[in-house]
C-alpha cells in the first residue's frame, strides 16, 4: 500500500495506517508535512509511525514518484 498525500487531518492517513495494520499490509508513506499540519503529525501520526507495518519516506518530488511506483509494483 501506499499514501502518497499531504500529511493533514482531512486527508486521513491515520486510517491508511489503520488499514496497514488491519491487514497486515506493508504502508509506504511519501508525504508532505506542512507547517499548518505539523502538530497533528508530531501528536497523532508520528506515534502510528513505530507500527512495523509502516515506513515514512518523507516528501517526494514528481521525477521520484515513478520510481516509487515502480518500486512497489516490484
Amino acid at each position: 500500500m501506499a499514501f502518497l498525500e499531504r500529511i493533514s487531518p482531512e486527508k486521513r492517513p491515520d486510517r491508511a495506517i489503520e488499514s496497514a495494520e488491519k491487514f497486515g499490509m506493508e504502508l509506504k508513506i511519501a508525504a508532505k508535512i506542512d507547517k499548518a499540519d505539523k502538530v497533528y503529525c508530531e501528536e497523532v501520526i508520528k506515534p502510528m509511525f513505530k507500527s512495523p507495518w509502516v515506513e515514512y519516506i518523507g516528501e517526494i518530488g514528481k521525477k521520484r514518484r515513478t520510481n516509487f511506483w515502480v518500486t512497489l509494483m516490484h
